[in-house]
């Protein structure tokens, strides 16, 4: 198994990785900027709450978005596997629902809940186990970390 899964509907389209670093002041402005109303996801695993997410705020994003500017780009890295773990645990979920909520309250609450952490880095967000760093891993070589979203109770 990849130690590192890009879910591939969030990618960015012949996303050169590596390549390319993503604004923090665009990143940040999705995050504050996108408000919804209501999102909700019930008993989803981690990749489908974000799948969910991710096209909810393209269908939110799209006709006020330039054309030249890609969607945000979300990466899950998956929990390193253990020697002598075989994996066949059943799979984490998560639920969340929330009123007039922004995306980086979301992104926050979902992480919260599947005991991830969430980091603002020139990739985009990038949702890694709780305590493990973004940098490096095998799609992502290098790359800067702008900050950390998610708090671990001495923030």
């Amino acid at each position: 198994m990849k130690r590192l899964l890009i879910l591939s509907c969030l990618l960015l389209p012949f996303f050169p990785h590596g390549a390319m670093a993503i604004p923090v002041e665009v990143i940040e402005a999705r995050l504050r900027d996108v408000r919804f109303e209501s999102f909700s996801v019930a008993e989803m695993t981690l990749p489908e709450a974000l799948t969910a997410l991710k096209k909810r705020v393209d269908e939110m994003t799209a006709e006020n978005r330039p054309p030249e500017e890609a969607p945000l780009l979300l990466i899950l890295v998956p929990p390193a596997p253990v020697a002598g773990d075989p994996g066949n645990h059943p799979p984490l979920t998560v639920s969340y629902d929330g009123k007039n909520v922004t995306l980086d309250t979301i992104l926050r609450e979902i992480a919260r809940t599947a005991n991830q952490d969430v980091f603002l880095t020139s990739a985009g967000v990038v949702i890694t186990p709780k305590g493990m760093p973004p940098f490096p891993n095998p799609e992502w070589k290098e790359g800067e970390i702008f900050r950390k979203l998610t708090s671990d109770g001495r923030e």
